[in-house]
């Protein structure tokens, strides 16, 4: 209060101690900083991860690519007079392949835990898939004295909206188990659609005459790395994944795959669930015959022709010699780069000699220069070559990277000879650039 004379008689105070504000705002600024710091850090973990697995599918899927490829070629090219010449192809083979499975099954739970792996939801040849699976899987079992069968509880759409990649693992996964496991008798798919309007379900039971299992080992599985059985690895081999994986691709999907019943000596039965939509003008179909004579047509294809000028850039010697050997053998005229600097340097001089190629396939990972930045490079000179990426990564977020690099399609290591030719039919002489990198 001030008096008369100006000066203050009195005064009011009022204090507020804020020194538990102040404690608790330096608290939340460290906590959010160190909330900050621990995001930055799981993030740069979660790359490094990303990183080493596509490197680990690189060093693994590369090599593989020659192990298998070169088996192959023996077994074609043999005059088929010594049954342990035959007998050892066969072992490389079939070892290259167990391989090629593990390191699917490790990279799949990855990309899943990752939360980078995507379902689809495209027109898919429900009957045709599981044909496909019965055929692939007989040979394993007549090998066994198994019998491998389909069976249809009820008519189901020919074609349904769903994803195809995954639906063929799940069933690749849960009847190659039964195969594995079963040492007599029968494995039998039955599928049948149950339900009605938006609730409707299609459902598929695999079902073996198998060893069965009891209430401890059932409740182990559809666990990472986990079996029923410890001596189960040792004795039919695997990784243990193929289970978890299954059900996590189902859920996925939108469905779940579920043990429905097991009994000890009598065998087990494992149903997949899975929402289903008809594909528009899907025929309805109860029997597989109707679709075993297309199925066999596709497997007997021939290998695709080819006219023209590839380049093929690719690090590996081995890999050089078995790519180049089948496009050549396929009618194409092959030059080889190591790199992706001595391909830009061919690609030009080849243009200035008047003679430009019809097709560049790149290997994605290389050094020096790698295929991502050559087919960037290229694409921002103008070139309108169309590209092929040749990559280890087989990841469908792989393939969108290739294309954004400017890529037109992409063929997989291990390579499918066939499926190499026709992608490679496909894109040569033709126009690339630009559609297929923006589509991505």
């Amino acid at each position: 209060f001030v008096g008369a004379d100006g000066r203050i008689e009195k005064y009011v105070s009022i204090r507020t101690d804020i020194t538990a504000r102040k404690r608790a705002e330096a608290l939340l600024q460290a906590t959010n900083e160190e909330l900050v710091v621990a995001r930055h850090a799981a993030e740069a973990a979660s790359m490094a991860k990303s990183e080493f697995l596509a490197n680990m599918s690189h060093e693994i899927r590369t090599p593989l690519t020659a192990v298998l490829g070169y088996a192959d070629l023996l077994a074609e090219d043999g005059d088929g007079t010594s049954a342990q010449c035959g007998q050892t192809i066969d072992t490389i083979r079939n070892a290259g392949k167990h391989l090629l499975v593990v390191i699917n099954d490790i990279l799949d739970l990855s990309k899943i835990e990752a939360g980078q792996m995507t379902v689809e939801r495209i027109d898919t040849p429900l009957v045709g898939i599981l044909s496909e699976v019965e055929s692939l899987m007989r040979p394993r079992a007549a090998g066994k004295g198994l019998r491998v069968t389909t069976a249809f509880g009820t008519a189901v759409p020919e074609r349904i909206l769903s994803d195809p990649t995954r639906l063929r693992q799940i069933l690749m996964n849960l009847v190659g188990n039964a195969v594995k496991f079963t040492e007599e008798g029968t494995v039998t798919s039955t599928v049948s659609v149950a339900g009605e309007g938006a609730s409707q379900r299609l459902l598929i039971d695999v079902e073996d005459s198998g060893p069965g299992m009891t209430a401890d080992q059932a409740g182990r599985l559809f666990q990472a790395f986990g079996q029923a059985d410890a001596t189960v690895t040792r004795r039919h081999g695997g990784t243990g994944l193929g289970l978890m994986i299954s059900r996590r691709l189902a859920d996925m999907m939108g469905g779940e795959v579920v043990l429905m019943c097991t009994e000890l000596g009598k065998g087990s039965c494992f149903r997949i669930i899975l929402p289903i939509e008809p594909a528009p003008g899907a025929a309805m179909i109860d029997r597989l015959e109707a679709v075993k004579a297309t199925t066999w047509t596709k497997a007997a294809a021939q290998p695709a022709c080819l006219a023209g000028r590839i380049l093929l850039v690719e690090d590996g010697a081995d890999n050089q010699r078995l790519i180049a050997f089948h496009l050549k053998k396929a009618g194409a005229e092959v030059d080889v780069a190591e790199n992706g600097k001595i391909a830009l340097e061919m690609l030009d001089k080849a243009a200035a000699q008047g003679r430009p190629f019809d097709l560049l396939l790149t290997d994605m990972q290389m050094p020096v220069m790698d295929g991502y930045a050559l087919a960037r490079v290229l694409r921002s000179r103008g070139s309108t070559l169309a590209i092929v990426a040749l990559t280890a990564h087989a990841m469908a977020e792989d393939h969108a990277r290739c294309c954004e690099a400017g890529c037109d399609d992409y063929a997989t290591k291990p390579i499918d000879k066939v499926k190499l030719l026709e992608v490679c039919a496909k894109w040569m002489g033709k126009r690339g650039g630009g559609i297929a990198a923006q589509a991505a």
